[in-house]
């Protein structure tokens, strides 16, 4: 974790990269906040040119976040690594390295989604349907297998997620290919279960603490503000947004870097990692 938080803080250049790979899209909630949007695709809808215009726009700007997102995961695990190992690192070789690996990047994230995709309609659908259309033996039967397949459940996202990370750090750091990536991250998995355990609850009890801190400082920021918004809304609002949100961004960057580099620390620590490395490896 020292490690971890040296490269995100010292380690600027990564920071473009951090926020791609760790920015996430944030829950709007309210009333008012859902009339305006109603209102918005009311018109819209009514402007079917302009409609889809708007719809284009958000697919080119979809892809353009996907493809930096994936650049951004293969730069910063190969980063890191580099960094861990006293290799050289720099923005160029970060996004070389990007580049190099973003089709198999991509590939182990669309397996991630159509795996989760198709244990969600594995878990859900069957049930759904007997509550649905079955007699009551068949709704009570229904109610059983969603409480008692909630745990398992949960139980599976957890190791998809431990797979993927290492499967990805295979693909990354030793130019692996998906399905021997995939492979070798099984057998890392059973062979470091309790490793992989420590590794996740401390990402877990991590995030959760930071979280809370970013809300507390976010909150302490905008005391001033909203004081200032309460004799005017526009001279509370506007140097709001100047202060919040460039802090925010630099949190992201910040968490994203870090994020990344805890994994792939912690990764190349195990044991199993070691002893599936290729020839001629550096040491760790």
């Amino acid at each position: 974790m020292k490690n971890s938080l040296k490269i995100a803080w010292e380690r600027r250049y990564l920071w473009a990269f951090g926020f791609f790979a760790g920015v996430g899209m944030p829950n709007t909630r309210g009333v008012a906040v859902e009339e305006k949007l109603g209102d918005a695709w009311a018109w819209l809808t009514s402007n079917p040119g302009l409609l889809i215009l708007v719809l284009v726009l958000a697919g080119i700007l979809s892809l353009v976040f996907l493809v930096l997102q994936v650049v951004s995961q293969g730069g910063l695990i190969k980063s890191a690594s580099a960094i861990e190992r006293g290799q050289p690192s720099s923005f160029e070789l970060a996004l070389n390295a990007g580049l190099q690996s973003f089709w198999r990047v991509l590939g182990l994230e669309l397996l991630l989604v159509v795996l989760l995709l198709a244990g969600m309609v594995a878990a859900i659908v069957p049930p759904v349907a007997m509550i649905a259309a079955g007699p009551a033996g068949l709704k009570v039967l229904g109610i059983v297998w969603i409480v008692l397949a909630i745990l398992p459940f949960i139980a599976a996202v957890l190791g998809a997620a431990l797979l993927w990370n290492y499967a990805l750090r295979f693909v990354v750091i030793d130019d692996r290919p998906i399905g021997r990536s995939l492979s070798l991250s099984w057998n890392c998995f059973k062979q470091c279960l309790s490793e992989s355990v420590i590794l996740f609850a401390i990402s877990l009890g991590f995030s959760i603490a930071i979280t809370i801190a970013v809300v507390a400082a976010l909150v302490v920021l905008a005391i001033p503000f909203i004081i200032l918004g309460l004799v005017n809304p526009i001279l509370g609002l506007v140097p709001g947004l100047l202060v919040g949100i460039p802090v925010l961004v630099v949190a992201i960057c910040v968490l994203g870097v870090f994020s990344s580099a805890y994994w792939t620390l912690g990764f190349l620590r195990l044991p199993c990692f070691k002893q599936a490395a290729p020839p001629g490896a550096p040491a760790v």
